[in-house]
């Protein structure tokens, strides 16, 4: 059996202004249609065989949030870990690995982000059957690795041991969000974007974890023993939560484990919908490749996305633009320069202080 973790409790900054602290991306209907990102996520597993009922990982403050979420898709079946306070990927692991090997030693964890967007799942599905295949021989981490369609800047990259297609072969190296000259040079050498997913056993990961982050293997250990588990929920313990480092899976275990390897996924239209770009990329456009939403008038512009909350926004003349308007920002920038947006938050919220 594979059990789908679903990491729901980070805030990104990347499609601020509207994805806010009290209400990240993540429960956001950001793309227009009736789903979240993270409904359209747990969507996905349900009614596939071999996977069991999913479970969150969130902070406190989207508890609610989640349980409301939840019930407007009807899913009824699920397990909520309550974090009481943002400690980043590697702890949070590590409290569902410590459940799953407690309630199913012998299954697989399936670890995923809750704000992707996958328009083609088969193309998963597959790479995840194979990957379970493959773990009944290899006592591996599998990492999903899409093939690039061209040069992001917002996504970590992965270098395989070799080039052959939807296979499953060793981790060379792990490189972090580059720049546009380097993000080409990857394309070109056949590197495969890093998805953020993770297949594995839960004794692996808690036994790399004892290795390499010590830390986090303990204090995560006693927060689980310590937790409060109420019906469907299990509320992590504040006092040894707290003791955890705060760091990714990639940087507490995966790029230093001998035991990565990663299989190659294409033609899947994967994107994390990271960038207001990426959101642009995914949204329906007008017969000029325009995006309007909310009250906007336009005159003679093309390949804009305009987003405004408030008043009406009227533009005239302009291409390649990113124009977000809501009740307390207004944001303008070029298309292509749409990752500048976590050092535009950085600055404004400096300037709070």
């Amino acid at each position: 059996m594979i059990h789908p973790i679903i990491l729901c409790g980070g805030f990104g900054t990347r499609l601020w202004p509207l994805s806010k602290k009290t209400y990240p991306k993540q429960f956001i209907k950001v793309l227009g249609n009736e789903l979240s990102l993270l409904q359209l996520t747990v969507s996905r597993f349900l009614g596939e065989e071999h996977f069991s009922a999913p479970i969150f990982v969130t902070n406190v403050k989207y508890e609610n949030i989640i349980k409301e979420q939840l019930a407007d898709i009807g899913l009824i079946d699920y397990i909520i870990i309550v974090e009481p306070e943002s400690k980043n990927t590697a702890p949070a692991i590590a409290i569902a690995a410590n459940y799953i090997l407690e309630y199913f030693p012998n299954d697989l964890i399936l670890v995923v982000p809750s704000d992707s967007v996958i328009e083609d799942f088969s193309i998963f599905l597959t790479a995840m059957k194979d990957s379970a295949i493959y773990l009944t021989q290899n006592n591996h981490f599998i990492l999903f690795g899409i093939e690039p369609t061209y040069p992001e800047v917002g996504f970590g990259y992965i270098k395989s041991s070799n080039n052959n297609k939807n296979n499953i072969s060793k981790i060379e190296l792990f490189a972090e969000k580059p720049n546009e000259e380097t993000a080409i040079s990857y394309l070109n050498k056949g590197y495969l974007w890093n998805a953020g997913m993770f297949m594995f056993r839960p004794q692996l990961y808690l036994d790399e974890l004892a290795v390499f982050e010590p830390l986090i293997y303990t204090s995560c250990n006693n927060a689980y023993i310590n937790a409060v588990v109420s019906g469907n929920y299990l509320f992590v313990n504040k006092e040894y939560f707290a003791l955890s480092p705060s760091l990714s899976i990639d940087y507490a275990v995966m790029e230093r484990t001998s035991c990565s390897s990663v299989i190659n996924i294409k033609n899947s239209n994967w994107n994390d919908v990271g960038s207001w770009k990426s959101i642009y990329n995914l949204s329906k456009k007008d017969e000029n490749g325009n995006v309007f939403i909310g009250n906007v008038t336009a005159i003679n512009c093309n390949n804009c996305y305009v987003y405004s909350t408030q008043t009406t926004i009227a533009i005239s003349d302009i291409n390649n633009q990113i124009i977000i308007n809501t009740e307390d920002i207004f944001i303008n920038m070029p298309l292509d320069k749409s990752y500048n947006i976590h050092l535009l938050y950085s600055l404004t919220k400096s300037q709070e202080t």
